[in-house]
C-alpha cells in the first residue's frame, strides 16, 4: 500500500477516536479520565454556582464538544451531585456535530446548595451506535442465538 495512502488512513483513524474539544469560556476546565482504568471523561464547574432550594440551575461549561466517527455523546451526572440531592438532566448527543455543554440541574432537597468552582459536576463518555434492522419473531423460542 502507498505510505501516503497509509498516513492519511491513519490519521482518520486517529481522528475518528479523538474527543475534540473546544474552550468558549478562558475559565472552563478541559475534561479529562481520572485514570486509564476509566471510561468516562469528567466535566468540571468553570465557576461557583448556587441551585435554590427545590429550583434548579442551568450550568454553561464553557466547553465545546465534536464527537465524530458514528459516535454519540453521553452525559450523565456525577455520583457526588447525586448524593447531595441534586438530579441532572441526562443528556445524549448526535454524532459528527459539535455541541455547547450545558447542565440542567434540579436541586431535590431543601436547601439552597452551592457548588464551588473547579467541582466535578458531571461525566461523559462516547458511545458507538450500530443501526440495525427490526426483526419481527413469531415467539420467544424462535429468538437466533
Amino acid at each position: 500500500m502507498d505510505p501516503q495512502l497509509l498516513a492519511i488512513q491513519q490519521e482518520r483513524m486517529i481522528a475518528s477516536h479523538c474527543v475534540q474539544v473546544v474552550r468558549k469560556n478562558p475559565d472552563a476546565i478541559l475534561p479529562h479520565r481520572g485514570s486509564n482504568l476509566h471510561v468516562y471523561y469528567r466535566i468540571y464547574a468553570p465557576k461557583s454556582f448556587t441551585i435554590p432550594s427545590r429550583g434548579h440551575a442551568t450550568i454553561d461549561t464553557g466547553l465545546m464538544i465534536n464527537v465524530s466517527g458514528g459516535n454519540f455523546l453521553n452525559v450523565y451526572a456525577d455520583k457526588n451531585m447525586a448524593d447531595r440531592g441534586l438530579l441532572m438532566s441526562t443528556h445524549t448527543r448526535c454524532c459528527d456535530c459539535q455541541h455547547p455543554i450545558e447542565l440542567m440541574y434540579f436541586n431535590m432537597t431543601g436547601k439552597t446548595q452551592t457548588i464551588p468552582k473547579g467541582s466535578c459536576i458531571a461525566r461523559f463518555n462516547i458511545v458507538s451506535c450500530i443501526v440495525a434492522n427490526v426483526m419481527e419473531m413469531e415467539c420467544e423460542d424462535d429468538f437466533i442465538n
